[in-house]
């Protein structure tokens, strides 16, 4: 991974980043005989690693003395996509190559100092999440779908107090997805 940042002023930082990333199969799954409830067994462990790469442009700047803001769009592009597939006339369950994707989103960031050890921030991501991972890959024209983990919103909360060399924190969560929407 790359980054760069650029500070125009004392309040404003500009930055990027780039990375390249690898992900081999679960160990649990590769390299091992898989025997279905038929007694049929199968190497698997022919899998390509999922390749991915990831790109932000962002900007952060400060407010106030006591308010930070910070937004970044990025998108994320998969090659060689993992997924564990069970077949359904044997039951014998493998990791194999299974398409492409495509994540985009925007992630708005803001900090405030609240009163002496404590401070806030709340986070607001949408994004975006399809991918061509399913069997009928090899049909040309085949559909890019939503996939299970495209959480449109993510909404977190979070209050800190510190002191010293201890911090306490307490936030909250909200995410909402609907990942069986289709584009086709």
């Amino acid at each position: 991974r790359v980054g760069l940042t650029y500070s125009p002023s004392s309040r404003t930082v500009w930055r990027s980043s780039y990375g390249k990333f690898a992900m081999f199969s679960p160990t649990s799954g590769t390299g091992m005989v898989v025997t279905s409830v038929m007694g049929d067994s199968t190497l698997n462990g022919d899998d390509r690693p999922e390749r991915s790469q990831s790109f932000d442009l962002g900007v952060e700047r400060q407010l106030s003395d006591t308010l930070l803001m910070r937004i970044t769009p990025f998108h994320i592009s998969y090659e060689n996509m993992l997924q564990k597939v069970t077949d359904p006339i044997t039951g014998a369950a493998s990791y194999v190559n299974l398409g492409h994707g495509a994540t985009n989103g925007l992630e708005t960031y803001f900090q405030k100092k609240l009163a002496n050890n404590w401070e806030g921030w709340l986070s607001w991501t949408w994004m975006g999440a399809r991918a061509q991972a399913n069997m009928k890959q090899d049909a040309p024209g085949s559909p890019t779908d939503f996939v299970n983990w495209d959480q449109r919103h993510t909404i977190i909360a979070a209050v800190s107090f510190s002191k010293g060399r201890w911090a306490h924190d307490i936030g909250m969560q909200f995410g909402s997805g609907l990942y069986n929407r289709s584009l086709h």
